[in-house]
């Protein structure tokens, strides 16, 4: 979902709602992996989505807000995997 479609940028909330909405899904079955704390970790650990922290320069040794952190799409599937079970 771009910010387009659900009316707002990356850091409002609402386009995480609504992207839960299209998919209805709710907020503790959907994970997010992104490469900024904020907007791809601390905003949806708010709503109660999971968050995966993709750190490919491992700048983060770790994030205690994510629920994992990893360095590449390879271990992010594992991290979700992990998330759930």
């Amino acid at each position: 979902m771009t910010g387009f479609e659900a009316g707002c940028d990356k850091s409002n909330p609402r386009i995480y709602k609504r992207v839960l909405e299209i998919l209805d899904v709710k907020p503790g079955r959907a994970v997010m992996i992104g490469d900024n704390v904020y907007l791809d970790v601390l905003l949806p650990k708010k709503l109660g989505i999971k968050a995966v922290l993709l750190d490919r320069s491992r700048k983060y040794l770790e994030c205690e807000q994510a629920d994992a952190v990893v360095n590449d799409l390879k271990h992010a599937l594992e991290a979700i995997v992990n998330c759930f079970t």
